[in-house]
């Protein structure tokens, strides 16, 4: 299907000027440029936190939650309608709202995903299907939104002058980020190996650690994602007013209680 459509395509001529690049590449000069420079950073931690929360989720649920490989899959998969859902969330209105807000709002609710987590590995509630679905849906409906968002600012502080390659390093630092992240977390979680020490009315085990260490990497990436800049980026308020309000999501608070 994805050939079919890339058939489609037409073909572009490409100017010579730009077909035959002359001199050596900036790549240090590139990467320092203000802008691209915090939404590297950005990327980054976005990458080294959400590295490891497929791979690590489902070796909780398989460890400690007692599923069977059959219902993790089935689970699993609840991530894939979380992020064909984006669709609906946002869709074109992310060219009216920005990125900046989106990004803001994402990494804040991702804070309160993993606050779901770590409740479920540190004993606070029971490994219940209906909790482990909704939380999946959210990764998969959030991961889609940072995405979206992400890739939209990048096409829109890249300068026209050597775009190709200010998305090639784009690419391999988000890319290498997210590939290493699983390593760093596995260490991490083999270190704590079966410790689990009580604190805060939580198991402090090595998923619950694991979950720690990512929200507060999910902290900083928020701070992060504060430091963008994108003048023609609306607010938190009026993100909120569009999602809520204006969106086809205003549909579902017909029938929330009133007092």
């Amino acid at each position: 299907m994805s050939l079919t459509f890339l058939k489609r395509i037409p073909d572009a001529d490409m100017p010579e000027e730009i077909r035959a690049g002359k001199g050596r590449v900036p790549w240090l000069e590139m990467v320092r440029h203000p802008p691209f420079k915090k939404l590297l950073y950005t990327v980054i931690g976005w990458s080294v936190a959400y590295g490891g929360m497929t791979a690590f989720t489902v070796a909780f649920l398989k460890a400690e939650g007692g599923m069977a490989e059959g219902r993790i899959l089935l689970v699993t998969s609840t991530a894939f309608l979380g992020g064909l859902s984006s669709l609906w969330f946002l869709g074109s209105r992310l060219d009216r709202v920005g990125s900046k807000p989106v990004l803001t709002f994402a990494f804040a609710a991702w804070l309160a995903v993993l606050v779901g987590w770590m409740s479920l590995s540190g004993g606070v509630f029971p490994v219940k299907l209906s909790l482990v679905l909704m939380l999946q849906f959210l990764m998969g409906l959030l991961a889609a939104l940072v995405q979206m968002s992400n890739t939209r600012f990048a096409m829109a502080i890249i300068p026209p002058m050597g775009r190709n390659h200010f998305f090639a390093i784009y690419s391999v630092v988000g890319n290498v980020a997210l590939g290493l992240a699983p390593i760093g977390w596995g260490l991490l979680i083999d270190a704590v190996g079966e410790r689990a020490p009580m604190w805060l009315g939580l198991s402090w085990n090595r998923f619950t650690i694991f979950f720690a260490g990512a929200a507060l990497v999910y902290l900083v990436t928020l701070g992060l994602a504060r430091r963008l800049h994108e003048p023609e980026a609306v607010s938190m308020e009026e993100l909120l007013r569009e999602i809520l309000i204006q969106s086809p999501q205003r549909f579902w608070l017909r029938f929330w209680p009133r007092a």
